[in-house]
């Protein structure tokens, strides 16, 4: 059953709104580097260490929500790819 505008968090109601926090996974590239990727957006960005994919997440979330209004918390956590 599809769920009405009253239980879905207000982000989801409202394309114009912004969620208050985002979570990217990182991972280990196999060239060297890290790339993230967001849950539930389609967001997708890289950095050769960890430090600039910090930078790159933020710059990413900012970019992908309009007019600067990123979430207030953006989350970024190591993943590893189970073989």
């Amino acid at each position: 059953m599809p769920k009405t505008d009253e239980q879905r968090p207000a982000w989801q109601g409202d394309p114009s709104a912004t969620p208050s926090e985002i979570t990217f996974d990182a991972y280990e590239d196999e060239e060297g580097g890290y790339y993230a990727v967001a849950r539930g957006y389609s967001i997708i960005t890289q950095g050769d260490d960890w430090e600039e994919l910090e930078y790159m997440v933020k710059d990413a979330a900012e970019c992908y929500f309009d007019d600067g209004r990123a979430p207030e918390t953006i989350k970024l956590r190591m993943a590893r790819i189970a073989l």
